[in-house]
């Protein structure tokens, strides 16, 4: 499933309504932590059972649509390693997701060893290896590479279809 790209207010606000039926929503952050002692949130990666979307919170002004997207009681935030995307949730909105569901929590929990990292998790339930190339990559420069935007998609990709396996 090919990532779309979402970078103005019109494009963010139908992405919200598209995502607004979904059971769950799979989510990871991008930040830029160097110099500052909060993170500031540079790109938002979303996926539901239907589509993956990065969005450039760097050029949209209000996320006002996905906090009251993901406030939603009866659908799912599927996260890896949740608190550090949660962190940022947090401090922008002032609320965080009723529901959440950490992959890594779960692994442990399911007895797969603990602090599970993302890659090796989605090539054990997947069998899909992950680049890590852009893993340390400046997320605030715009535009972002074909490598950052495949491994930002990927960090969302597979996390419905993980969730599916560690619930069943």
């Amino acid at each position: 499933m090919l990532a779309s790209w979402v970078a103005d207010r019109d494009q963010f606000e139908e992405l919200c309504r598209q995502l607004h039926g979904a059971p769950w929503l799979a989510l990871d952050t991008e930040f830029h932590r160097e110099s500052s002692y909060y993170s500031e949130f540079c790109l938002l990666q979303v996926a539901s059972p239907t589509q993956v979307a990065l969005v450039d919170v760097l050029a949209i002004e209000s996320l006002e649509p996905l906090w009251n997207l993901l406030s939603r009681p009866n659908a799912t935030t599927i996260i890896h390693a949740a608190f550090q995307d949660l962190e940022i949730i947090y401090q922008r909105s002032g609320c965080l997701p009723p529901v959440v569901f950490d992959t890594q929590l779960a692994a442990a929990l399911l007895g797969w060893g603990d602090q599970v990292g993302y890659g090796p998790l989605v090539e054990r339930l997947c069998g899909k290896v992950l680049s890590k190339t852009s893993a340390r990559t400046n997320w605030r420069q715009r535009p972002l590479t074909p490598e950052q935007i495949e491994y930002a998609a990927d960090d969302v990709r597979y996390l419905g279809g993980i969730f599916s396996l560690q619930t069943q």
